[in-house]
Parts: structure tokens; C-alpha cells; sequence
């Protein structure tokens, strides 16, 4: 697998979350505002919202805690350099897209230092 692969080569730690807003436990909501209750359409905002706020709390536990809570065979993970690895946003497909929202939003949070985005 690619990430596997990438997170070996760089010294990554992976995290990921489901999108709250476009995860498949949403698409009962979504097929239904489509099918004939537009209503509906504010929960889809504010579970896309929801999403967003979500990433944001991962991220910063990322940086404020994980790193001292995380431990491989009772040890502290190492680090390059014994600085904190660096946090970077990589969203593929939906991710790409909605992660161009994500990246201005967490830009004066100061919790990633860069993104990637893989919009197709």
C-alpha cells in the first residue's frame, strides 16, 4: 500500500477519520434530501461542518499529546532530529477537495505544516 510505504520512507505517523458529511453512514441522509426532502440540506451542512471540526480536533490532539500517549513496544516513538515530526494534510479524491477547505481553516491554528492535495 502506498501510504504504508510513503509513512516508512519519511518517518510518517498516519492518522485518518472519516469525512463526517460524506461517509457512507451520511448517504441515507444525502439520498433522501435528493430524492424529495431538500429541507434536509441543512443536515448535510452541518454534518459537513461536523467533518471539519472533527479533522481539526485530530489534528490537534496530533500535536498536543499523541506524540507522548503514542508508544511502539513501550517505547516513546523516535523522532528525527528530537523535534516533533512535522504535521502535513494529504487528501486524495474527496479529501483533495474538501481538503482545500480544511487547509484555510486550520492556516491560523498553525496545526499543520503543510498540505497535499490529490483532486482528481
Amino acid at each position: 500500500d502506498f501510504l504504508s510505504e510513503m509513512s516508512n520512507n519519511n518517518g510518517y505517523v498516519l492518522m485518518a477519520a472519516d469525512w463526517r458529511g460524506m461517509s457512507s453512514f451520511d448517504l441515507p441522509v444525502v439520498i433522501k434530501t435528493l430524492i424529495g426532502t431538500p429541507n434536509l440540506f441543512e443536515a448535510i451542512r452541518d454534518n459537513l461542518i461536523q467533518g471539519y471540526s472533527n479533522k481539526l480536533i485530530l489534528q490537534h490532539f496530533s500535536r498536543n499529546g499523541l506524540m507522548d500517549w503514542l508508544r511502539i513496544k513501550g517505547k516513546p516513538v523516535p523522532t528525527r532530529n528530537d523535534r516533533p515530526p512535522a504535521s502535513v494534510f494529504y487528501g486524495i479524491s474527496q479529501g483533495g477537495i474538501l481538503g482545500a477547505g480544511y487547509l484555510a481553516l486550520s492556516t491560523p491554528t498553525r496545526l499543520l505544516d503543510r498540505g497535499i492535495l490529490g483532486v482528481p
